[in-house]
């Protein structure tokens, strides 16, 4: 009588993860989801996207223009999921994507794909009469192409917006914060128009949001009952 032996091997295939000196083994997060994003400004584009690991060391994020290649334009930490790209260019298309990463390697997937263009210049209806305008893409600098760039003084620090926008408002601690223009622009002899949007964190009698110099031609404060008064 013959006898058959069959020899049977197990092979453990061990993808995705790795093992430190104490034994211990780390596998890969899993990739992000629902990468969105919202076009703020001509320059500015912001992204969010939903955290689905837990063992992740950070994301990275990844541009390409066009038609271009990938490549990686931002890491954030763990836990994480919100991105501003800033100092793109003018009605231009932008693709991204975003993996998570560990000491074990890169998520085994990206998020889905999302492609955005940057918003056009300013209007020409619009500019026709536009003397300044400050939308504050991470400084201070007028983008009406007149030059009427301004200074932030007295420890006056750039922050988050009411859109949860990274470096896209002014903190003033409204005692002696303010922004100054290097140049003088304003002629209150002639019709003007003036737009803002400000939020007060506590309020003072006649609080001083703009004036004139020299000579006060023009001045916009709050009152208590929380209005413009000019």
């Amino acid at each position: 009588m013959k006898k058959i032996i069959i020899l049977l091997s197990v092979v453990l295939f061990f993808i995705g993860c790795s093992t430190n000196n104490n034994g211990t083994v780390t596998v890969i997060p899993i990739a992000p989801t629902n990468l969105t994003g919202t076009v703020i400004s001509t320059t500015q584009i912001n992204l969010s996207w939903i955290d689905n690991a837990t063992n992740e060391d950070g994301y990275k994020v990844e541009r390409k223009t066009g038609n271009g290649n990938y490549a990686v334009i931002g890491s954030m930490g763990a836990n994480l999921s919100t991105y501003s790209d800033l100092g793109l260019t003018t009605n231009t298309t932008y693709t991204y994507r975003v993996y998570a990463n560990n000491s074990a390697g890169n998520s085994l997937q990206y998020s889905n794909e999302l492609t955005l263009t940057t918003q056009d210049s300013i209007p020409s209806w619009l500019t026709n009469g536009l003397v300044g305008y400050w939308p504050f893409n991470g400084n201070a600098n007028d983008e009406s192409g007149n030059g009427n760039d301004c200074n932030v003084q007295n420890g006056t620090r750039i922050d988050t917006d009411r859109n949860g926008s990274l470096n896209s408002s002014y903190y003033f601690d409204g005692v002696d914060d303010r922004m100054q223009s290097i140049s003088t622009f304003f002629n209150a002899s002639n019709d003007f128009s003036i737009s803002l949007w400000c939020k007060s964190s506590s309020l003072q009698q006649n609080q001083t949001i703009l004036n004139t110099t020299p000579h006060t031609i023009i001045s916009i404060s709050y009152n208590y009952a929380n209005l413009l008064s000019c």
